[in-house]
């Protein structure tokens, strides 16, 4: 598995999103808020879910079980110097689904653009 993803790597496509979303790349350099782009992508990970059900948790979710499909923590207690600015988590359930969880931060990305990064990034799926 790989933890890091990049336009650069032989595996993503040459019209990946990220291309047109370059920022998304980058990490939160320090307490103001700039970014660095150092061309390493965004932070990426794979799991495997394990003994849990998902038709359970569709008829009764669990705001507190979802946290584990997240690659973040929902309250960021310490600095965000050289956190990454878009962090994304694939989720392979046992049964064959898949579910991805993503954290980005809300100073560079509203719900307009993460929209338009989403549908970008799907469409070279």
């Amino acid at each position: 598995m790989n933890d890091n993803f990049s336009p650069s790597d032989p595996d993503v496509p040459q019209d990946w999103s990220c291309y047109r979303f370059y920022p998304l790349g980058g990490k939160i350099k320090d307490v103001s808020f700039s970014i660095y782009c150092n061309d390493k992508g965004a932070y990426y990970v794979e799991t495997r879910v394990l003994d849990f059900n998902l038709d359970e948790f569709r008829g009764q979710p669990d705001l507190l079980a979802a946290c584990q499909f997240l690659p973040c923590e929902l309250i960021v207690k310490e600095s965000t110097a050289a956190v990454y600015l878009t962090s994304v988590q694939e989720n392979v359930f046992e049964c064959g689904g898949n579910g991805f969880g993503m954290c980005t931060c809300h100073k560079f990305l509203d719900g307009a653009a993460l929209s338009s990064f989403l549908k970008a990034w799907t469409a070279t799926a």
